[in-house]
Order: C-alpha cells, then sequence, then structure tokens
C-alpha cells in the first residue's frame, strides 16, 4: 500500500504528463494552422480539441492514452511523440 506522500508523487506524476501532453498538442494546433484546420485533421471538433488542450477549459478533459495515440497517428507523428518534452 502506499503512503500519502507516495499517492501526492504519482498523482503529480500523472498530472504533469498529461499538462505535457496538452502542451505538444498545442503546438501541434498552432503548427497545423489553428482550431479549424487541426480538428479536420484529428477528426474532432474544434471545442474537443479546446477541451483537451486548454486546462483552464470550463469542461477541461485530460488526454488519456488512447486519444494521445489517436491523435498522433492522424497527425503523423511517431508514437509517443505527445508524451516528449
Amino acid at each position: 500500500m502506499l503512503t500519502q506522500e507516495q499517492r501526492r508523487a504519482h498523482y503529480a506524476f500523472i498530472q504533469n504528463g498529461f499538462r505535457l501532453r496538452s502542451r505538444n498538442l498545442r503546438k501541434i494546433v498552432e503548427s497545423a494552422g489553428g482550431w479549424e484546420v487541426a480538428s479536420l485533421i484529428a477528426g474532432k471538433s474544434a471545442a474537443q480539441l479546446q477541451q483537451v488542450c486548454n486546462p483552464d477549459h470550463p469542461w477541461h478533459r485530460t488526454i488519456g492514452d488512447k486519444l494521445a495515440r489517436e491523435l498522433e497517428q492522424r497527425f503523423r507523428l511517431t508514437p509517443g511523440a505527445l508524451d516528449r518534452p
């Protein structure tokens, strides 16, 4: 069983990963030419992409493993690209 400190450290590690994915996806959206173009490439609505890219969005969602791999494939990135700084 994990101690409270270990749980906090694990939670922080997971949250940092989600933030990294969001930050990397924002860079990809910018290089693609904006939300509308990126949404066409990703096969998602611009609103969905904004929800996962902006932690201040009222309905913020995280980028899980499945979505991360799907987006990498749609944008023709190497697997794990959203997880790298």
